[in-house]
């Protein structure tokens, strides 16, 4: 993952000591490094905040945990079990000052808000009685800070800000494997 106005990287590795490293692209030199613990297996997906301050982390461990550390400051913000299901991809929201962002899990999409003063730091997202829960392969934020879903029942799924099912328009014959927002504009 990379942030090409920030001018950084940032990679993962997987085995016994599973490390984040954030590195300069123009010197090619390593900024920082975030140990994932002895019990991390691995990291299985980053993501780079929109502001380039922070990262966002899953590790390979059974409780498939969820970390944030803050560049800068080069410490951890904290790390919690997202539950039983593994990680496959992190999306920031684009939306400038907003620090939520979402986990694609094998079975949910999971709503996580940091800066939640409450410290609920995550739900599930809610199908309600209206919709048909279906499988994810890909999530996107637009810069409002609107998140997209892409399903296996080949309908773009629109969320609102609590992480509720507001709308779903069906687009493909197929699944959804892709999508891209920007400049006002959603791609599948």
């Amino acid at each position: 993952m990379h942030d090409k106005e920030k001018g950084i990287a940032v990679t993962g590795e997987t085995g016994k000591m599973s490390t984040v490293h954030v590195w300069d692209i123009k010197t090619m030199k390593s900024i920082n490094r975030f140990d994932l613990g002895d019990k991390a297996k691995g990291c299985a997906t980053v993501s780079i905040s929109p502001c380039g301050r922070y990262i966002a982390t899953s590790d390979m461990c059974n409780d498939h945990n969820v970390s944030v550390f803050n560049i800068s400051k080069k410490k951890p913000i904290f790390c919690i079990s997202a539950g039983n299901d593994s990680i496959s991809l992190i999306r920031w929201s684009k939306r400038p000052n907003d620090l939520r962002f979402s986990a694609l899990t094998t079975r949910a999409l999971q709503f996580w808000s940091p800066a939640d003063a409450s410290k609920k730091l995550f739900k599930n997202g809610a199908f309600g009685p209206n919709f048909q829960q279906t499988k994810f392969q890909c999530v996107e934020y637009d810069d409002e800070g609107v998140c997209y879903s892409g399903g296996a029942n080949g309908a773009v799924h629109i969320w609102d800000q609590k992480g509720d099912l507001a709308l779903v328009l069906k687009c493909h014959a197929g699944e959804i494997s892709s999508l891209v927002a920007n400049q006002g504009k959603l791609v599948s």
